[in-house]
């Protein structure tokens, strides 16, 4: 290798170092201090550092046999690479003016324009396909080399077209520096990428991680690219050698027909050598072939009797060994020989005994092969350099950035979003993959809303089984009301409440919450409510039914499924309450005067648990007026959309806040309260809640239960009377009030069906609030449209006129229905 060689290799392999060596820097040191906001500032600092190199570049190049080569390219192509598309184009520029400028202190003028051109051009090259070839990867070792060799090819064409004037000489200029400068240009560039691969990982796929499109199409381009080059290459070498040598051949035979014509005509004869000599001596200076080529006439002994000036076979040297040659090549051939280390074509005839050779130098002849051949492999990189980067970035626009758009759609439908419209519709293809994934979502969404549809049947077939099992007739007793309800969340649950009269003197009451959701939680409740409910009926205290159901509900819970509950029997007559705790929230207690507490004590382990645990009976007495309020835990850990918990102190305030009213109302405003606390929060657990109370003489005033016939309004009438009567209900109050009872009431009696209703009433805080229950058909009179009363009686439909005075009256109107009752509550404001 010479030594010029080997210095520009060092220059690369220092210069490789030195880049790796700044984004080492860049990646460990300026990430963390530059901001993005400051993204120019580090493309701005890293085009001067590399524009100096690229200076560096011009001023240290190193003389090769008569030229002065560089691998300054390859410092505004690593800018743009590894740093940045601008920091390229920097650098570019600084390069290339200064390359320009640089024939004032001894840079080369022949190239002035096309070495300016080259390193501008490199800059640019680097910033274009660090931003649409590479989408601002980092190049590996093979397109960091590959990039850089097409730039100096670039380079090299360069040199043609700026000197098209003076194609020789750009010939040798290009011939002599090709093959050290595109290879090391490239060299600089791929060392690089070899060595940032190495140390950060970058570019470097497991062999488990699939690839993306665009590389296994870059890996196919590059060898289809790489072997069409080869193949045009061969080819083109071998038919550009066969034409030169054709027109070697041609040139010598015409020039060798010329000299034997020339002979023939001067009628010498034939056997005169002498005369032959002075001839020849004479007229071989106008003999040529091409510009450089000579013709040699040797003698029998192998000397030149005449010669072209400067000729290779002089006349004081023995030739006797090309004789030997050239007669085993045989006259009117045409053959490359090689004297003294310069190659010829050759041709010869024989006169008499001399004989006239033709050297036509291979340099000349093969010129243009030569040109044509060189001139045609560096178009070839360029052509298809840019044929591998239009069809990349034509796959990656047409395939691979619709297939992206395709699985960003496909990735929100898997995540759950099956609303999402795939329209990637650019071609019949993909439109037609468009419409396949949309008809196949659409398909998904109809098997998704059936088995949906399945499953909320199957639910609702669940909660109606788990209502069924609850009781839904309240006790009509005067000496205590009761009152339960279960609010189940969308799952079936596994919350259960139960009351039921042992004899006329004793009820139980009993509430439950079973661990988990769903079907397996309401059949365990089931099994839990009846394993209760029969160890009671058969007269065992609430402490030792709990015990014996704790021991049959431990066999086979497979599911290891718990329960915690709690459950009183209470004598009616005398208020005496016998309770039991399975690790329940305690209830509330109520005093007649409006005190609120907790009730006091200690909870046992919850049911199912554990096997062999014994629970104890507690005692307590409930004076008449007092409550007791039960409830889940669905209504002290009802959560917010702030993760907050409704608690205890809120769970306090409303029963407080529900003052004398019955228990129903109490129920029904602890639940309004939680669902004020909610908000827009799912409601995710069941909540149950259950009510008793003594009632007092007053509780007894606003109760009345009848059979719903139309021989009780009489009596409903009267209860009203009497209430209005007890608590001085002004006349236009007891008016409106007797008023709405007929109305009410007869819709009850004559439309509703129903065979059995409950009034009550109650007073205070200057409002009378009425209750109207009845188990007849499903029916909200509030959904019926209001009566035009703008028009006449004749013209207004029928109905609807008696609850829309009713509505007119009261200052609130509100229907449900719960456990198949219709309940109208009214509140009227005195």
């Amino acid at each position: 290798m010479p030594t010029g060689v080997e210095r520009l290799l060092t220059i690369a392999i220092i210069f490789a170092v030195a880049t790796s060596a700044l984004y080492f820097f860049d990646r460990l040191k300026l990430r963390k201090t530059i901001s993005k906001r400051n993204y120019w500032i580090k493309q701005v600092a890293y085009g001067l550092i590399f524009g100096a190199l690229a200076v560096c570049g011009t001023e240290f190049g190193v003389p090769i046999s008569g030229a002065v080569m560089n691998i300054r390219d390859a410092a505004p192509l690593s800018a743009a690479l590894f740093f940045g598309p601008y920091a390229g184009i920097i650098a570019g520029l600084i390069g290339g003016i200064e390359r320009w400028f640089a024939v004032y202190w001894g840079a080369g003028a022949y190239t002035r324009l096309a070495c300016t051109l080259g390193t501008i051009f490199a800059g640019v090259f680097g910033a274009f396909v660090k931003k649409f070839i590479l989408e601002n990867r980092k190049p590996g070792f093979i397109y960091g080399g590959m990039i850089g060799v097409v730039t100096e090819v670039v380079h090299m064409l360069l040199v043609y077209y700026t000197n098209g004037d003076d194609p020789v000489q750009a010939h040798a200029v290009t011939t002599l520096c090709s093959p050290v400068m595109i290879p090391l240009v490239g060299l600089a560039v791929a060392l690089p990428g070899f060595i940032i691969t190495l140390v950060f990982k970058e570019n470097l796929h497991p062999r488990n991680e699939e690839k993306r499109i665009t590389q296994h199409i870059e890996a196919g381009l590059f060898i289809a690219v790489i072997l069409a080059f080869i193949t045009t290459n061969v080819m083109q070498y071998f038919i550009q050698d066969t034409i030169a040598i054709k027109a070697a051949r041609d040139s010598i035979n015409t020039t060798l027909e010329d000299v034997r014509g020339d002979i023939k005509a001067s009628g010498i004869d034939a056997n005169d050598n002498e005369a032959f000599e002075e001839f020849i001596a004479d007229d071989i200076y106008s003999w040529h072939i091409g510009a450089t080529g000579y013709l040699v006439v040797l003698n029998k002994d192998g000397y030149a009797v005449a010669y072209t000036k400067d000729a290779l076979l002089e006349e004081e040297r023995d030739c006797s060994d090309v004789i030997d040659s050239l007669l085993e090549q045989g006259a009117g051939e045409c053959r490359k020989r090689t004297y003294d280390d310069i190659s010829y074509y050759s041709g010869f005839f024989t006169y008499n005994d001399y004989i006239i050779v033709a050297m036509y130098p291979c340099n000349e002849a093969d010129f243009s092969k030569d040109l044509t051949t060189l001139l045609t492999a560096l178009l070839e990189v360029v052509i298809l350099a840019v044929v591998f980067m239009m069809i990349y970035i034509l796959i990656r626009i047409v395939i691979v950035n619709n297939l992206d758009k395709v699985n960003e759609d496909l990735a929100k439908i898997s995540s759950g979003n099956l609303n999402t419209v795939v329209k990637v519709r650019t071609s019949s293809e993909f439109a037609s993959l468009s419409d396949d994934i949309n008809e196949t979502v659409d398909t998904l969404k109809d098997y998704i809303d059936m088995a949906a549809a399945k499953v909320e049947e199957e639910l609702a077939v669940a909660k109606n089984i788990q209502r069924s099992a609850l009781p839904t007739m309240y006790p009509e007793d005067n000496r205590y009301e009761l009152y339960a309800n279960m609010l189940a969340a969308k799952e079936v649950g596994g919350d259960f409440y139960d009351f039921y009269e042992l004899d006329d003197d004793r009820v139980v009451f009993l509430i439950a919450d079973v661990s988990g959701k769903g079907i397996p939680a309401a059949m365990f409740m089931m099994t839990a409510k009846s394993v209760i409910k029969g160890f009671v009926q058969q007269g065992a205290s609430p402490g030792v039914a709990f015990t014996k159901a704790n021991e049959r509900l431990c066999q086979d819970n497979a599911a290891e499924m718990f329960v915690t509950a709690w459950m009183g029997i209470m004598d009616v007559n005398t208020g005496h309450v016998v309770y039991t705790n399975a690790g329940h929230n305690p209830p509330v207690i109520k005093q007649k005067d409006g005190t609120i507490e907790f009730l006091k004590c200690r909870p046992g382990f919850v049911l199912a648990g554990m096997d062999g645990i014994h629970y104890k009976d507690f005692e307590f007495d409930l004076a008449e007026g007092q409550s007791l309020t039960l409830y889940t835990d669905g209504v002290t850990e009802a959560t917010d959309a702030h993760n907050q918990l409704f608690g205890d102190d809120r769970l306090l305030e409303a029963v407080r806040e529900s003052g004398n009213l019955n228990m129903r109302y109490t129920c029904k405003l602890i639940k309004q309260r939680v669902d004020e606390f909610v908000g827009e929060a799912p409601q995710f657990d069941d909540i149950t809640m259950l009510g008793i109370k003594r009632k007092t003489d007053e509780d007894r005033l606003g109760y009345i239960a009848l059979d719903a016939t139309p021989e009780s309004a009489d009596e409903v009438r009267d209860f009203f009377d009497a209430f209005c009567e007890h608590y001085d209900v002004p006349f236009k109050a007891s008016t409106k009030i007797m008023v709405m009872v007929d109305e009410i009431y007869s819709n009850i009696i004559n439309y509703s069906g129903a065979t059995h209703s409950v009034i009550t009433a109650e007073y205070g805080d200057g409002k009378v609030i009425m209750s109207y229950q009845d188990n007849g058909i499903a029916y909200d009179p509030l959904a019926k449209e209001d009566p035009d009363i703008t028009l006449s009686a004749e013209e207004r439909k029928i109905g609807g006129l008696g609850i829309f005075m009713v509505k007119k009256m009261a200052e609130d109107v509100k229907y449900t229905r719960v456990n198949g009752t219709n309940i109208l509550d009214v509140v009227l404001e005195i």
